[in-house]
């Protein structure tokens, strides 16, 4: 790779190589937007060929964006509360949802109702997986 010094902003010389040289494999043109909806932080990026390419649809892009936020806005939707203290990244993930529970009769993996079984050694719910010759006790 060859480098040419072409003049940085104060009108010194650069020995860093022409940008069409870099051996990237991104967009070479991209524009990131970010603003503010209430207090949900919103981030959209548009990528493309060229510089004009990128004009002209972020002149698309703008008016669209504007009236969707407005629109959010008109509903007055307020945002999800947030598990932990905002600007401060939680010590662990926050516990998953709960959901109802299943029947105990009902194998959750398989989608089918079990049958009640129960011997000296105790009680339990289980159903037979014929294509694996095997029971199932939903776990």
């Amino acid at each position: 790779m060859t480098t040419s010094a072409s003049p940085t902003r104060n009108g010194a010389a650069s020995s860093a190589p022409p940008s069409a040289s870099w051996a990237v494999h991104e967009a070479p043109a991209s524009c990131c937007l970010r603003w503010h909806v209430g207090q949900l932080e919103c981030m959209y990026t548009l990528r493309g060929v060229d510089d004009a390419e990128l004009q002209q649809r972020l002149a698309r892009a703008v008016p669209w964006l504007h009236a969707l936020v407005k629109g959010v806005e008109a509903e007055a939707i307020p945002p999800a509360p947030v598990p932990w203290a905002p600007g401060v990244l939680p010590a662990a993930s926050p516990p998953p949802p709960t959901t109802a529970t299943e029947p105990e009769d009902w194998c959750p993996r398989h989608s089918v109702a079990m049958d009640h079984h129960s011997n000296a050694k105790g009680e339990w719910w289980s159903h037979w997986l014929a294509a694996e010759a095997r029971w199932c006790r939903g776990k």
